[in-house]
C-alpha cells in the first residue's frame, strides 16, 4: 500500500500527446487549429515550437474537433484575456506532456452534474468527445454488426411499413424494356403493394410479383396487365420469406413512369374501385365463398340446395304457407304485331285469377312517334294498364322497358289480349304473374 500514490495512478494523469503540427497560423485572440484536438482537455498545460520560439500555454476551451483556443499558463480559465499566438505559423508544434490532472472543486463537480437549471436531476447526460450534446445537428455515431443487409432489410426491422427502394423506380422504360427489382426479405411482413403511374400500357402479364423461399429460386408468381394512367394498386398477401417485383413495358416508350413498392406489417385496406369502373381480369381481388341458409317454418336454419348444374333449387311446395296456393305463370310474347282488335296472349283457368305484378318487354319497334299499347281482360274489354316509356306516351322506334312500380299487381280473370292504341308496332317479352283460386 506505500506505493498508492497519486502520481503513480494512470487515471489521475493527462497522458502524454506527441508533437502535433498546427495547419493554420495561430491567431491574436489565441485560436490554435490542427488535424484533430481529440484528448486535448480545458486546463492542460501545453508547449508550442517552432524552432527556437518555444511557448507554454493553458487550453481554455475546446471549440472544435480542429481548434481550441490558449491563454497564459497562469491565468484562471474564466479570464477574458487574450494571448497573441501569431507568431507560431502552420509547421510549429504543440504537445502535452504526461501531468497530473487539475483538481475540481467540489461545487463545480455539483453544477456540471445538474447540467444547469430548470432541470435539478443528478443525471447521466451523453455527449461527444468534444464535451457536445447530441442532436439533430450532432447525431450518435453508430456501426452496425449485421453483414449482408441491404437498406430495405434494415428498415423492415424498425418500421412496420416501409417502401422498397430494390423494387421501386421512376426510369422511364424503351419498348418492351424490363425493370427487374431485387429479392427482398419480408419475412416478418404480411402484405405487399405495386402501385404504378404510366402513360403507356404494359405488356401482356407485363407487372410480376414474384415469390422464393431463397432470394434465387423463383417458385410463383402472380401476373397483372397494367393499362395507361390507371393508378389502382396491387396488393397481395406475403406467403414466402423473399418477394421481387418485375415490369415489362408494351410496345411504345414510357415518357412518365413510376412503381413504388410497398410493404406492411399490418394489412391495409384491399384496393377498391367505384361502382362504376369498368371491372376487368387484371383488377386484385378478395375471393369471397358464402352459403345461402335461411330460417324455414318450423324454426330450423338449412342450408339452399343446389341442382347439379348449380343452380338454387326452388319449389312452390317449399313457399311460406301464405303463398303456398299460388301458381307462377310466365306468359311469353314472341315479337307479335299488334292490332287495334289485339291479340289473345294467354286464357285464365276457370275458377282463378291471374295477377301480373311486373313484365319485361325486351324489344318494341314503332315506325310512328305516337304508338301506345295496353293489356285487356277479355270479359269487360277495359283497358286495364297502359305503358308508355315516356310521360308524354311516345314509344320510340327501339327500346327495352321493364314495368313501372305499380301500386297493386293487375288482375285478370278471362282471357288477356294485347291491344294497338295508336301508331304501328311490335313487341316481344314476358309478363310475370301468378294463379289464386278465387
Amino acid at each position: 500500500m506505500s506505493d498508492f500514490t497519486l502520481s503513480r495512478i494512470t487515471e489521475k494523469k493527462y497522458q502524454k500527446i506527441p508533437a502535433t503540427a498546427l495547419t493554420a497560423n495561430g491567431s491574436i485572440d489565441g485560436t490554435i487549429t490542427i488535424t484533430n484536438t481529440y484528448c486535448f482537455k480545458v486546463g492542460q498545460i501545453v508547449t508550442f515550437e517552432q524552432g527556437a520560439n518555444t511557448k507554454q500555454a493553458k487550453i481554455q476551451k475546446v471549440i472544435s474537433d480542429t481548434q481550441f483556443i490558449v491563454i497564459e499558463s497562469d491565468e484562471p480559465i474564466v479570464t477574458k484575456n487574450r494571448l497573441d499566438m501569431s507568431s507560431f505559423t502552420t509547421g510549429a508544434t504543440v504537445e502535452l506532456t504526461e501531468t497530473i490532472r487539475p483538481k475540481v472543486e467540489p461545487l463545480e463537480i455539483w453544477r456540471q452534474v445538474y447540467e444547469e437549471e430548470p432541470t435539478v436531476a443528478v443525471r447521466s447526460h451523453l455527449v461527444d468527445w468534444l464535451g457536445r450534446s447530441y442532436d439533430t445537428t450532432n447525431s450518435l455515431p453508430v456501426e452496425s454488426q449485421i453483414a449482408n443487409q441491404t437498406l430495405s432489410d434494415i428498415e423492415s426491422k424498425i418500421d412496420p411499413t416501409f417502401i422498397s427502394a430494390e423494387n421501386s423506380s421512376t426510369a422511364n422504360l424503351g419498348a418492351g424494356d424490363t425493370f427487374t427489382g431485387e429479392w427482398i426479405d419480408v419475412e416478418r411482413f404480411q402484405d405487399l403493394a405495386v402501385t404504378i403511374s404510366a402513360d403507356q400500357d404494359s405488356a401482356v402479364d407485363g407487372l410480376k410479383i414474384q415469390v422464393s423461399h431463397d432470394g434465387s429460386s423463383l417458385i410463383d408468381e402472380d401476373v397483372y396487365t397494367k393499362t395507361a394512367n390507371k393508378g389502382n394498386p396491387v396488393i397481395v398477401p406475403l406467403a414466402t420469406k423473399w418477394v421481387r417485383v418485375v415490369y415489362t413495358n408494351g410496345t411504345t416508350p414510357t415518357t412518365s413512369f413510376s412503381l413504388q413498392t410497398k410493404v406492411f406489417q399490418n394489412r391495409p385496406k384491399p384496393s377498391s374501385h367505384r361502382l362504376d369502373d369498368d371491372i376487368s381480369r387484371d383488377n386484385d381481388a378478395e375471393l369471397v365463398k358464402s352459403v345461402i341458409a335461411g330460417r324455414s317454418e318450423d324454426g330450423i336454419y338449412r342450408s339452399a340446395i343446389l341442382s347439379n348444374s348449380g343452380s338454387v333449387e326452388v319449389a312452390i311446395t317449399d313457399r311460406p304457407s301464405e303463398v303456398r296456393d299460388r301458381i307462377s305463370v310466365n306468359i311469353n310474347v314472341a315479337r307479335t304485331t299488334l292490332t287495334l282488335a289485339g291479340d289473345v296472349i294467354y286464357d285464365v283457368p276457370a275458377g282463378k285469377t291471374l295477377y301480373i305484378p311486373s313484365f319485361y318487354i325486351s324489344q318494341i319497334n314503332s315506325s310512328t312517334a305516337n304508338g301506345e299499347w295496353t293489356l285487356n281482360d277479355e270479359s269487360t274489354e277495359k283497358s286495364t294498364f297502359v305503358l308508355s316509356p315516356r310521360e308524354s306516351g311516345l314509344v320510340p322506334a327501339s327500346a327495352q322497358l321493364t314495368s313501372p312500380v305499380m301500386p297493386e299487381p293487375m288482375r285478370f280473370s278471362t282471357s288477356i289480349r294485347v291491344v294497338l292504341l295508336s301508331g304501328n308496332m311490335d313487341i316481344s317479352g314476358y309478363f310475370i304473374g301468378y294463379l289464386e283460386d278465387d
